[in-house]
């Protein structure tokens, strides 16, 4: 009498983002981001401290951030090359909002915003 012998049966894991090799998760992620977006922050004029939280442009952003460890790492790397900041300046005295460009910001201002996200952007997980 002659028996077969087969192999034993196993669940395949369905494919996943965080299981992808990370060559295809990155032109994922790449597809995703915009080319350029924007993390807006918002300063009061007489004390120069922030005024509100940052604004990202699109807002799911930050999001991809909170994903996974690997995802967010992945997505660190994109966003830190396509990030375009907008320093805005709350005029206390009419309550309303004018791009920086139009008014006197300290230099101080955009360079702790730019080293906060180059913070955020460099973290490993």
């Amino acid at each position: 009498m002659t028996r077969t012998l087969s192999a034993p049966s196993w669940d395949k894991p369905e494919p996943n983002l965080v299981s992808m090799p990370t060559e295809i998760l990155k032109e994922i992620i790449q597809y995703t981001i915009p080319h350029v977006f924007t993390i807006n922050a918002t300063y009061c004029n007489n004390t120069w401290e922030q005024y509100g939280p940052f604004k990202w442009s699109p807002s799911f952003l930050p999001g991809l951030l909170l994903v996974s460890k690997r995802i967010g790492r992945v997505a660190r790397k994109i966003l830190f090359e396509r990030v375009k900041f907008c320093i805005w300046v709350h005029l206390t005295w009419f309550n309303c909002l004018l791009d920086a460009s139009h008014a006197k910001v300290p230099a101080d201002v955009g360079i702790k915003v730019r080293e906060h996200f180059e913070t955020v952007f460099a973290r490993n997980g």
